[in-house]
Protein backbone atom coordinates (compact mmCIF):
# COMPACT_ATOMS: atom_id res chain seq x y z
CA UNK A 1 0.00 0.00 0.00
CA UNK A 2 1.34 3.51 -0.98
CA UNK A 3 -0.16 6.84 0.36
CA UNK A 4 0.51 10.14 -1.28
CA UNK A 5 2.48 12.43 0.42
CA UNK A 6 1.38 15.89 1.60
CA UNK A 7 3.49 17.66 -1.16
CA UNK A 8 1.96 15.02 -3.71
CA UNK A 9 -1.95 15.73 -2.61
CA UNK A 10 -1.47 19.32 -2.58
CA UNK A 11 -0.14 19.23 -6.58
CA UNK A 12 -2.68 16.82 -7.45
CA UNK A 13 -5.53 19.45 -5.85
CA UNK A 14 -3.86 22.32 -7.77
CA UNK A 15 -4.31 20.45 -10.87
CA UNK A 16 -7.04 20.79 -13.48
CA UNK A 17 -8.40 18.20 -15.84
CA UNK A 18 -7.07 17.87 -18.91
CA UNK A 19 -4.86 19.93 -20.94
CA UNK A 20 -3.42 23.27 -20.63
CA UNK A 21 -4.64 25.54 -22.58
CA UNK A 22 -2.68 26.39 -25.70
CA UNK A 23 -1.61 29.88 -24.70
CA UNK A 24 -0.59 29.04 -20.90
CA UNK A 25 2.94 28.20 -20.22
CA UNK A 26 4.31 26.84 -16.80
CA UNK A 27 6.32 29.12 -15.01
CA UNK A 28 9.68 27.70 -13.46
CA UNK A 29 11.94 29.42 -11.12
CA UNK A 30 15.73 29.45 -12.23
CA UNK A 31 17.71 30.40 -9.73
CA UNK A 32 21.06 32.99 -11.09
CA UNK A 33 24.01 32.28 -9.26
CA UNK A 34 25.75 35.43 -10.14
CA UNK A 35 24.68 37.96 -7.52
CA UNK A 36 26.40 40.58 -9.12
CA UNK A 37 24.03 39.85 -12.74
CA UNK A 38 21.39 40.07 -10.39
CA UNK A 39 21.95 42.98 -9.23
CA UNK A 40 22.88 44.78 -12.69
CA UNK A 41 19.68 43.46 -13.98
CA UNK A 42 17.62 44.20 -10.60
CA UNK A 43 19.24 48.30 -11.26
CA UNK A 44 18.18 47.89 -14.94
CA UNK A 45 14.76 46.86 -14.44
CA UNK A 46 14.12 49.66 -11.54
CA UNK A 47 15.75 52.73 -13.86
CA UNK A 48 14.41 52.19 -16.93
CA UNK A 49 11.02 51.28 -15.12
CA UNK A 50 10.07 48.21 -17.39
CA UNK A 51 6.65 47.19 -16.85
CA UNK A 52 6.24 43.58 -15.44
CA UNK A 53 2.92 43.26 -17.58
CA UNK A 54 1.56 44.04 -20.85
CA UNK A 55 -1.34 43.76 -22.78
CA UNK A 56 -1.06 41.23 -25.68
CA UNK A 57 -2.21 43.06 -28.91
CA UNK A 58 -3.58 39.43 -30.15
CA UNK A 59 -5.52 38.26 -27.35
CA UNK A 60 -5.97 41.54 -25.54
CA UNK A 61 -5.04 40.00 -22.03
CA UNK A 62 -2.32 41.07 -19.36
CA UNK A 63 0.58 39.09 -19.43
CA UNK A 64 4.11 38.55 -17.91
CA UNK A 65 6.37 40.87 -20.17
CA UNK A 66 9.23 39.88 -21.61
CA UNK A 67 12.71 42.08 -21.04
CA UNK A 68 13.82 41.24 -24.95
CA UNK A 69 11.95 40.41 -27.73
CA UNK A 70 13.67 37.46 -29.02
CA UNK A 71 13.10 33.76 -28.01
CA UNK A 72 14.93 30.88 -27.69
CA UNK A 73 14.94 29.38 -30.89
CA UNK A 74 16.63 32.75 -32.17
CA UNK A 75 19.32 32.30 -29.65
CA UNK A 76 19.82 29.06 -30.46
CA UNK A 77 19.86 30.30 -34.50
CA UNK A 78 22.79 32.55 -33.05
CA UNK A 79 25.01 30.27 -31.10
CA UNK A 80 24.68 27.61 -33.87
CA UNK A 81 25.96 30.12 -36.81
CA UNK A 82 28.66 31.15 -34.60
CA UNK A 83 29.88 27.77 -33.97
CA UNK A 84 29.76 26.86 -37.74
CA UNK A 85 31.65 29.87 -38.74
CA UNK A 86 34.74 29.09 -35.56
CA UNK A 87 34.55 25.29 -36.83
CA UNK A 88 35.12 27.25 -40.32
CA UNK A 89 38.10 28.57 -38.43
CA UNK A 90 39.29 25.56 -37.06
CA UNK A 91 38.26 26.05 -33.42
CA UNK A 92 36.40 23.43 -31.76
CA UNK A 93 34.67 23.50 -28.47
CA UNK A 94 35.00 20.53 -25.66
CA UNK A 95 31.96 21.14 -24.43
CA UNK A 96 29.12 22.04 -26.39
CA UNK A 97 27.93 25.08 -26.89
CA UNK A 98 23.96 25.74 -25.56
CA UNK A 99 22.45 28.77 -24.40
CA UNK A 100 22.53 26.85 -20.97
CA UNK A 101 26.19 26.61 -21.10
CA UNK A 102 27.86 27.85 -17.27
CA UNK A 103 31.21 29.84 -17.26
CA UNK A 104 33.87 28.81 -15.91
CA UNK A 105 35.68 30.82 -13.73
Amino acid sequence: MQLATLKQRTEKAARTAGRAPAGSQVHRLVPLSDHHYVSQLQMMVATLKIPLERRNKRTGRMEKARIWEITDRTVRTWLSEAVEAAAADGVTFSVPVTPKLKLLR
